[in-house]
Order: structure tokens, then C-alpha cells, then sequence
């Protein structure tokens, strides 16, 4: 009986250490290639060529939302692994970060779904559907959206707080039973079920409708269409890459939801722990690695786009070089003049 509790508890500090490792540095990876890829991914759906377009504007918000996402939740929990994430020590901190991370996580899903109606409606034959399709509709949609969010999950004011004791101290929702049932829900419909019924139907009617224009190729505009077909392309790697990122996430928070009553024993509940802690780090390949799911799939226009991004900020970069070495050989002669 004994040899049995031994090798639990073994078990146990195994499968924590494990938790440990990938969480401060596989995540630590994730982290620095989210930050660098979606600040990318802004440079590029900035560019005038880009801006004017809905989809770019719903895909830069994804982008923005991301990088938000990234420093409100994986680079906290990263760094609690060294034991320097100050959320964990100061409550109004701890309810602000948290509520940003499930606004902007949340977001960032909207947004994409959105990208996959406003593809739905470019690839239309109908005219009257291409024309809901606007810059000025995406500008409304996505601020409506965002307040919705963000008063779905104002509850965190409330339910989050910071329970233990140090060493053991935590930024938790499951403050209450209701609190954290509400926002295990809350998390599901708004972060993956209506996302996903808008991606899934959508997204099916926009390959449909690509397959039915290159069957009856009807007149394009050249670079219009150039643009929207190169854009679709882009919206449904991101939308493969969401389904790989969130599809074991859900499932284990149905789990949790389901066995919220259960009697759990320690075993089970770092099991639990560990699952979650790599279900999460799935949840970062949508956010860290858009911007090369972007570059793989978007064709010449997003390659280009970069391109020209490098090389204007190289040409920039040797201009300002130049003019400061002139400026120094400038004033070198100026001081020459003035010593004879």
C-alpha cells in the first residue's frame, strides 16, 4: 500500500515538472514568435495597397488583439514559472490582465470569423452580397463587438481574486462555484462555439463559391480580385490553424465543465493540470504562427507586400546612415575652419 502511495506522489512531481518545463520554455518560444509574427502581420495589412480593404482591417484587429492576448496570458504564465509575474501579488492587476486576455482572445476569434463572412460575400456572384462587404461596416462591427465583450466579461471585477499563500499563491476565477461555471461557459459559446459556426458555414460557402467562379469565370477587375483571391487563401490557413489550436482546448474545458462536481483525487487533478497547461500552449499556434501561415498561403501578395516592407526600411536605414555621416563630415570641416 505504501510502495502504491510512493509512486503516486512520484507520479505527481513528474507530471509537474513536466508542466514546468513546457511552460516556461516551450511557451517561452511561442511568445517571442507571436511578438515578432503579428507585429508583422500589422506592417504588412497596413500597406496601402491592404488598408482599404475589410479583410485586412479584420485581420489586423486579430493581430492587435493577439499581441495583447500574448502579454495578458502566455507571457504571465510564463514568467510565474520564475515566480515574476506580478498578477499573482497584486489583485486589481491580477482582474485587469485576466479580463483583457479572454476580451482580446475572444476578439481575435470574432475577427477571423468575420474575415470568413466578408470572404463569403467578395466571392459572390450576387452584387448585392459583394456590396456588404464595406471598410465602414468593419469599422462598426468590430467596436460593437469589442464592448460586447468586453461587458461579457466584466464579471472578472468581481469573481477573480488571488487565493493561497505564497509560495502557492494564484490569480483565479473559481473564486465561486457560479464564477467559475459562468465563465467556463461564458469562454465556450463566445470564444469557440459561435466563432466556429460562423467559420464552419461560411467558410464552406466561400470554397463553393470560389470553385463556382473559376467554373463560370465570370470578369474580374485584375487586382481587386487579385487581392480578395490571394486574402481567401490566407483566411482559410488561419481557419485550418485555428481548428488545430482550439479543438483539444474545447474539449478539455467540457471536461472540466462536466466534472466540475466530481471527486477528484490529486493524481487526477495534476493530470488535469497538465492537460490544460498543454492544451494551452496549443491555443498559441493561432496567435504565434499566423504570420507564417500567412506567408505560406498568401501567395506572391503577402511575400511581396513583406518584401517591400524589408527593403524600404533597409533603404531608410542606409538614408539616415549617409545623411549622419554627412553631418559629421559636416561639421568636422566647420571645426577644421574654425581651429586655422
Amino acid at each position: 500500500m505504501n510502495l502504491t502511495i510512493i509512486d503516486e506522489d512520484t507520479l505527481i512531481i513528474y507530471l509537474s515538472t513536466i508542466g514546468l518545463y513546457v511552460m516556461r520554455y516551450v511557451l517561452m518560444i511561442m511568445i517571442v514568435l507571436g511578438l515578432i509574427g503579428n507585429l508583422f502581420n500589422v506592417l504588412v495589412f497596413h500597406q496601402k495597397k491592404l488598408r482599404s480593404n475589410p479583410c485586412s482591417f479584420y485581420l489586423i484587429t486579430s493581430a492587435y488583439a493577439n499581441i495583447i492576448w500574448i502579454m495578458t496570458s502566455p507571457l504571465p504564465r510564463m514568467l510565474a514559472t520564475f515566480q515574476l509575474d506580478l498578477s499573482e501579488n497584486i489583485t486589481l492587476l491580477c482582474k485587469i490582465r485576466r479580463s483583457l486576455a479572454y476580451t482580446c482572445s475572444s476578439l481575435s476569434m470574432a475577427s477571423i470569423a468575420f474575415a470568413t463572412v466578408d470572404r463569403y460575400f467578395v466571392s459572390s456572384s450576387q452584387v448585392e452580397y459583394r456590396q456588404l462587404s464595406s471598410l465602414r461596416s468593419a469599422h462598426h462591427l468590430i467596436l460593437i463587438t469589442a464592448l460586447i465583450y468586453c461587458l461579457i466579461f466584466a464579471d472578472m471585477f468581481y469573481c477573480l481574486d488571488i487565493v493561497g499563500v505564497p509560495p502557492s499563491i494564484v490569480c483565479t476565477i473559481s473564486t465561486t462555484r457560479m464564477c467559475g461555471l459562468y465563465n467556463e461557459i461564458a469562454r465556450l459559446v463566445v470564444l469557440v462555439f459561435i466563432p466556429s459556426m460562423l467559420i464552419l458555414m461560411f467558410g464552406c460557402g466561400t470554397i463553393g463559391n470560389v470553385k463556382r467562379s473559376r467554373q463560370h469565370s465570370r470578369p474580374q477587375g485584375n487586382g481587386i480580385h487579385h487581392i480578395d483571391r490571394h486574402l481567401i487563401q490566407m483566411v482559410i490557413g488561419q481557419v485550418v490553424l485555428i481548428m488545430v489550436s482550439y479543438i483539444p482546448n474545447t474539449i478539455q474545458r467540457i471536461y472540466l465543465v462536466l466534472t466540475l462536481d466530481l471527486e477528484k483525487t490529486p493524481l487526477r487533478l495534476q493530470t488535469e493540470i497538465l492537460t490544460g497547461e498543454v492544451t494551452l500552449l496549443l491555443t498559441t499556434l493561432q496567435s504565434s504562427l499566423s504570420f507564417y501561415i500567412y506567408a505560406t498561403t498568401g501567395g506572391t501578395l503577402f511575400r511581396q507586400t513583406l518584401k517591400k516592407i524589408f527593403i524600404g526600411g533597409f533603404s531608410r536605414y542606409c538614408h539616415f546612415v549617409e545623411n549622419s555621416h554627412a553631418e559629421e563630415n559636416l561639421e568636422l570641416r566647420q571645426l577644421k575652419n574654425n581651429i586655422e
